[in-house]
């Protein structure tokens, strides 16, 4: 297979996993960019199974803390740690969004945190809101109906297996979900 930057054709080795030969027309670079082929039919040679965040409990304090670093690091700020409020929240939330999410909530919390610590009013208004639901309190059907959904698609394995668990068809879930 040939690829082109420029007006110029590179030829571009495909390997065992190649299923097609051919040449990609200069009108094919994008944004000024050269066209790039990212091989996904070479055999995998080594297969990891890294379980998300809501399995790794143990962890999630440990992962936290290098993400703090670099993030404060990264903003000149000295945060050092997380206050055991924000690690209760922390340990509470679902993580739907697995690393990337708590990256994005650290980071918040970094720009925002004015101490050495980052509080719980520091994180995201979902992380405390999620680790504040308590069934029987005085919450509305509408307040509780996010979060729950949240959880239980963090603790499943694929859409229509959350659906089922909460009795609704997949179609409502993706709706729902679309809301969150």
């Amino acid at each position: 297979m040939t690829g082109t930057a420029g007006s110029e054709k590179t030829p571009l080795d495909r390997g065992a996993g190649g299923h097609t030969t051919g040449t990609i027309n200069p009108g094919v670079i994008w944004a000024g960019h050269l066209f790039q082929f990212v091989v996904e039919a070479v055999v995998p040679i080594i297969s990891l199974r890294l379980p998300p965040l809501r399995e790794r409990r143990d962890d999630l304090e440990k992962i936290a803390l290098s993400h703090l670093t670099f993030l404060a690091g990264h903003a000149g700020k000295n945060v050092r740690g997380f206050s055991p409020d924000a690690l209760t929240a922390m340990r509470q939330y679902a993580w739907p969004g697995n690393l990337r999410e708590l990256h994005n909530v650290i980071e918040r919390a970094v720009i925002l945190c004015s101490s050495e610590m980052i509080e719980a009013d520091d994180l995201s208004d979902t992380i405390q809101t999620s680790s504040e639901l308590r069934l029987g309190g005085k919450l509305t059907v509408h307040e509780i109906e996010p979060e729950h959904i949240r959880r239980v698609i963090a603790s499943t394995h694929t859409l229509d297996e959350a659906a089922t668990i909460l009795g609704i068809d997949p179609a409502t879930l993706y709706r729902k979900r679309k809301k969150l």
